[in-house]
């Protein structure tokens, strides 16, 4: 009887029991749901630590974007952008957010016509 690579699939009947009687109970129990062709459980994706700060100043956020501060203020007035006050007149903004506006198809300044629709500017006036 030849000695198991650590990663081979066993064949034999005596492979298999060998295996299965050093395997742990739980690796045990999955075993027994697939030979019963039940499904095995889905486990969680394991949870990856935000990378950066969780809040972005308007600037940082606009650097991300690639847009000026005032599309994103804009943004914010639209509801497009819920801003976090960190104290009073001092604003942030969820990365989250950010990054999910930043992975939206099309995100453009046009989509945040100025207040009071000014006639001179290539805002679209439909929404």
């Amino acid at each position: 009887m030849g000695a198991m690579k650590a990663n081979a699939v066993p064949t034999r009947t005596e492979d298999l029991l060998a295996a299965m009687l050093a395997a742990t109970d739980e690796q045990r129990e999955a075993a027994l749901r697939v030979l019963k062709g039940e499904a095995p459980p889905v486990r969680p994706a394991p949870a990856v630590p935000p990378e950066g700060p969780l809040l972005l100043t308007v600037s940082q956020a606009a650097r991300r974007l690639n847009l000026s501060r005032t599309t994103l203020y804009r943004a914010m007035r639209a509801g497009r952008l819920s801003k976090v006050e960190v104290y009073p007149g001092s604003y942030r903004l969820r990365r989250s957010d950010v990054e999910a506006i930043a992975a939206t198809p099309r995100f453009e300044a046009n989509d945040f016509p100025p207040p009071g629709g000014d006639a001179g500017t290539q805002c679209s006036a439909t929404e």
